[in-house]
C-alpha cells in the first residue's frame, strides 16, 4: 500500500480504557493510529480524539476514560466516555474570542468531524463521525 488510502475494512470495533492522567491523550492517539494507520482522515481523527480525551481528563470527576472506535465501511465513529463532570458538555456554535485562553477543543472537533454529539447519562460520552 502506498500513500494514504481511504478506509476499506468492512467492520472494525475496538476499545481502550485509559487512566485519567496527562498521558491519556497520547495513548488515545496511539490507539487510533494503530487501528486505522493508512486512513486518509487519520490526522483529523487523531486531533479530534486528542481534544476529547484532554477534555475528559480535565473535566471528569474521577475514574478512567474510555475510548471506543467503530469503523463500518468508510465511516469511522469515535466515542470518548468519562464520569460526568460538574458542568454539562455543550458543543459551541462559534469558537471563543481570540483573546480567550481556553475553550477551543469542541469547536475544533466540530470543524474537522462530519458529525458530533453528546450523550449524558451515567457517564458523558462525546462522539464524532468522519467519512472517508
Amino acid at each position: 500500500m502506498t500513500g494514504i488510502e481511504p478506509l476499506e475494512m468492512g467492520h472494525l470495533e475496538a476499545e481502550v480504557v485509559l487512566d485519567r492522567n496527562e498521558r491519556a491523550p497520547a495513548e488515545a492517539r496511539s490507539f487510533l493510529t494503530a487501528r486505522v494507520p493508512h486512513w486518509r482522515r487519520l490526522g483529523d481523527a487523531v486531533l479530534a480524539v486528542s481534544e476529547l480525551v484532554t477534555n475528559a481528563v480535565e473535566h471528569a470527576h474521577s475514574g478512567p476514560v474510555r475510548v471506543r472506535l467503530e469503523a463500518i465501511d468508510h465511516i469511522v465513529r469515535v466515542e470518548v466516555a468519562s464520569r460526568r463532570g460538574a458542568h454539562p458538555v455543550v458543543i459551541p456554535s462559534d469558537p471563543p474570542p481570540p483573546a480567550e485562553m481556553r475553550g477551543r477543543g469542541l469547536a475544533i472537533v466540530r470543524e474537522v468531524a462530519d458529525r458530533m454529539g453528546v450523550v449524558a447519562e451515567d457517564e458523558t460520552t462525546v462522539w464524532f463521525e468522519m467519512e472517508g
